[in-house]
This record gives structure tokens, C-alpha cells and sequence, in this order.
């Protein structure tokens, strides 16, 4: 006797639930179902992007952009002020990178509340079956929205 593992993966939902109670009624054993929900892991970010992490998320993108830009003004208008251009570069630099900073990390804040609510979280099926049964599961499994499956033959 042949046995196979069907491991598929799904986002929770009652059609999950819906599913696991279908296997059951093919012949399945509740002790040859094993459901694992997936803790989902927070984003991580960066301050900078390196070269084995480009997530196109660092905060100092814009920081770099703004620093570069008041830095110029400060320069400019620093002709004509009394410190001379070299010190209103230099604080137009400062205030455009903490300014920079600010706005981005407050923004990508406010993002990231808003996209974990929509984040859903994912359940991995793992089913234990005779080598007879695994088409018949196969096709229940996929006929309740898989997002992938894959089989091990034994």
C-alpha cells in the first residue's frame, strides 16, 4: 500500500474549513489532515538598501533627496546672508536630511498600518493518504481555491 503526502497551501477562510470536512467525507481520517496556520512575519525594514537587500523601502532615499536640495538653497541664499554659504549649506543639509527622514518614515508608517489590515494569513494543508485516494483529494483541494499544491510520493 502506497502512501502519499498532498500539501497545499490556502488563505484562512471558511472555505477552509469547508474543505477539511470534504477530505473527511472521501475517506480521510481526521488523523491524516494536519492544517498549520502561519504566523506572519512583520516587514523588515532598512534604513538602507544593501547589496543582498533591495526592497526599494529605505528610509533614506528621500532624506538623501530633500539634504541635497535645501543644502543647495542654504548655499544659494547663503551668498547674500551673514554665516556665508559654507554654514547655510551645512544646515540646509542637516534640516533637509532630518526633514526628509520624517516625512518618509511617517509616511511609510501610516502605509504599513494600512496594508496589514489588509494582510490575510495563510494555512498550509498537509494530507496523509492512500496512493487510491490522492486524485480524488487532489481535485477537492483544488476545487476550494489552492493557492498551490504539491505531492509526495512515498
Amino acid at each position: 500500500m502506497k502512501l502519499n503526502y498532498l500539501i497545499s497551501t490556502f488563505t484562512y477562510s471558511t472555505s477552509l474549513e469547508l474543505l477539511l470536512t470534504e477530505i473527511e467525507k472521501a475517506g480521510v481520517h481526521k488523523t491524516q489532515i494536519l492544517a498549520i496556520p502561519m504566523d506572519r512575519l512583520g516587514e523588515f525594514q532598512t534604513l538602507m538598501d544593501t547589496d543582498f537587500s533591495d526592497d526599494q523601502k529605505s528610509l533614506l532615499d528621500l532624506a538623501g533627496v530633500f539634504g541635497a536640495v535645501f543644502m543647495l538653497l542654504g548655499v544659494i541664499y547663503g551668498l547674500a546672508l551673514y554665516w556665508g554659504p559654507v554654514i547655510w549649506g551645512s544646515i540646509g543639509l542637516v534640516l533637509g536630511i532630518i526633514s526628509g527622514f520624517a516625512i518618509e518614515y511617517l509616511y511609510k508608517k501610516k502605509r504599513k498600518g494600512l496594508t496589514l489590515k489588509k494582510s490575510e494569513k495563510e494555512v498550509i494543508v498537509i494530507v496523509h493518504i492512500q496512493d487510491s485516494l490522492t486524485e480524488s483529494v487532489k481535485k477537492i483541494i483544488l476545487s476550494h481555491g489552492a493557492k498551490g499544491i504539491g505531492t509526495v510520493k512515498k
